[in-house]
C-alpha cells in the first residue's frame, strides 16, 4: 500500500507503511516534534532505543503503522493499535502525529482514512 495524496496546499505526500528501514527517519520526525506536542505521546520518542522498540513492535500483528513521507522525510506518523482480546476484539486505537508544518492540510484526515482502511 503506497499512495499518492494531495494536501489542500497543493503539497503531494506519499503515504505508505512504516519498515524497519525508517527508523533513522522516524527517529528524526520525532526528534523536531516540538516538546509540548510530544507530551502526548506514551514513551519517550528522544530516547533511539525506545523509538526502535516501537518499530519492533510492527511484527506484532495488533499494531499497524504507517507514515506520510514529502520529499523522503516522514512528516507524519499514524498506528492502529487493535486491543484483540476478549470482549475488547473488535476495539482499536488511532494515534495520530503530524509535524507542525503539515498541520491544518487535511493530513491528519487523510491518515486517519487510511488507519480506517487497514481496520
Amino acid at each position: 500500500m503506497k499512495k499518492v495524496k494531495t494536501l489542500k496546499d497543493g503539497t503531494e505526500v506519499i503515504i505508505r507503511p512504516l519498515t524497519d528501514n525508517d527508523f533513522e527517519k522516524s527517529f528524526q520526525f520525532f526528534q523536531e516534534l516540538p516538546p509540548e506536542d510530544r507530551e502526548y505521546l506514551r514513551v519517550d520518542v528522544t530516547q533511539r532505543d525506545l523509538v526502535e522498540q516501537r518499530i519492533k513492535t510492527m511484527k506484532d500483528k495488533n499494531v499497524k503503522r504507517i507514515a506520510a513521507l514529502c520529499d523522503d522525510k516522514i512528516v507524519a506518523d499514524a498506528a492502529l493499535e487493535l486491543e484483540g482480546v476478549g470482549w475488547k476484539e473488535g476495539v482499536a486505537e488511532l494515534r495520530i502525529i503530524i509535524s507542525r508544518s503539515f498541520q491544518r492540510k487535511g493530513l491528519g484526515i487523510i491518515m486517519a482514512g487510511e488507519l480506517y482502511l487497514l481496520a
